[in-house]
């Protein structure tokens, strides 16, 4: 039984490395990203603070200052 070969239709264009230019990202987008995540993080940093604020208080009023 004698079997074909069979042709690759995967084009070249999907084995090349990305370029330099594909690496870069410009300052704009990191800085947007940045922000995004720093605001993600602001609700979780107020709450902690919160917290801190009110144990710090029942402790005092527990134990007297």
């Amino acid at each position: 039984m004698k079997q074909k070969p069979i042709h690759s239709q995967t084009s070249q264009r999907l084995h090349q490395h990305p370029s330099t230019a594909d690496y870069q990202v410009s300052t704009l987008d990191f800085i947007k990203a940045n922000l995004k995540d720093a605001l993600k993080l602001f609700p979780i940093i107020l709450v902690v603070f919160l917290l801190w604020l009110v144990l710090t208080f029942v402790i005092y009023g527990i134990f007297g200052g």
